[in-house]
């Protein structure tokens, strides 16, 4: 094992059985290893945050996974339900969507930090809110001895997403995966919190799984991407490479959404066709081929492989090595 790879996905498969069985990810292999940033990117429902819910050990009762779910050599999906208590909140912790809802409303955010101190680091009483006070100044929050005594919906949004992520580093995780961190949040809060995660992965070390669909917010910060659709890494690879010259028809379609102005002009946007199909992760040949404008016959019958193509990059198409690929760096989203 490498003694810098915090966590290691292999062949991970998650399906969801009501009735029969609806897969929604399948054979996924990620590893990330201390101090980097992988971004995780993709449409609503590619399957990014079932990922990071399999890793935590979140997902419902009628889950049905499959594969390898390692976290500092440890095989998590082997742990009983005392270690896997251990495990959230001390040596891996999760930033969730909408920290109004992931908040309990009737706690003060003080007590809601305490909580996870005691339970992970054993201090108590003045000790623990203490530290609460130290956490919400280190994420940025103004007078936190007032503040670690307030209820969530005194908070504003960008200071309720400070609030969790002081609740999610408060034990120094070795791993922190953000879903979905900036969604909701003003430009200038988002650039605050991006700098934030920033600042504190190099103060504590850690690895984080950035879960996006915003291509520009995980060009700031990523170190390495992985690309996914329909539940499959469909590419993956260093940032800089991946961004500037995509190897996957999806990943081209994703940069051409985002926004950009050419001049005192704001260019076009060119959207994908079309929608995430229910279900096609498990369907025969490419899953992105009914949205592909470069899709040509076998690509509806055969599923690529996610082939290496040099330079630590893979796609999972049949045209990765064609000349098709287009330059992205006029996007100016190039780290």
């Amino acid at each position: 094992m490498d003694r810098d790879e915090v966590l290691a996905l292999e062949d991970l498969s998650v399906g969801f059985v009501h009735g029969g069985t609806s897969t929604v990810l399948a054979h996924v292999s990620l590893s990330i290893r201390r101090g980097e940033t992988l971004g995780l990117v993709g449409e609503s429902g590619c399957g990014k945050s079932t990922l990071g819910r399999a890793v935590m050990r979140l997902l419902p009762s009628n889950a049905a996974v499959d594969g390898e779910i390692r976290l500092l050599g440890r095989d998590v999906r082997a742990m009983d339900d005392r270690e896997i208590r251990r495990l959230r909140g001390g040596s891996v912790a999760m930033i969730f969507q909408n920290p109004m809802s992931a908040l309990n409303p009737v706690l003060t955010i003080g007590r809601q930090i305490t909580e996870a101190l005691e339970t992970h680091t054993g201090l108590r009483g003045r000790a623990a809110t203490a530290r609460a006070v130290e956490l919400l100044h280190l994420v940025g929050i103004g007078r936190p001895v007032d503040r670690v005594h307030d209820y969530p919906h005194q908070l504003s949004g960008g200071m309720r997403q400070r609030a969790m992520i002081a609740m999610a580093v408060s034990c120094d995780p070795k791993l922190l995966i953000a879903d979905e961190p900036t969604t909701a949040l003003d430009v200038t809060v988002q650039t605050q919190i991006l700098d934030l995660l920033a600042a504190l992965q190099e103060k504590l070390s850690m690895a984080i799984l950035f879960i996006s669909h915003d291509m520009a917010a995980v060009a700031s910060v990523a170190d390495r991407v992985a690309v996914m659709y329909a539940g499959r890494i469909v590419e993956q690879g260093q940032a800089t490479a991946l961004l500037l010259d995509p190897a996957h028809p999806y990943t081209s379609g994703l940069l051409n959404s985002v926004p950009s102005v050419d001049g005192a002009k704001l260019a076009r946007l060119q959207a994908i066709p079309g929608n995430v199909s229910a279900g096609s992760a498990e369907a025969a040949g490419c899953s992105f081929h009914p949205r592909c404008r470069f899709a040509v016959t076998g690509c509806d019958a055969e599923a690529p492989p996610l082939a290496d193509i040099g330079d630590g990059r893979a796609s999972r198409c049949w045209l990765a090595t064609e000349d098709w690929r287009p330059d992205a760096a006029a996007r100016g989203l190039a780290t």
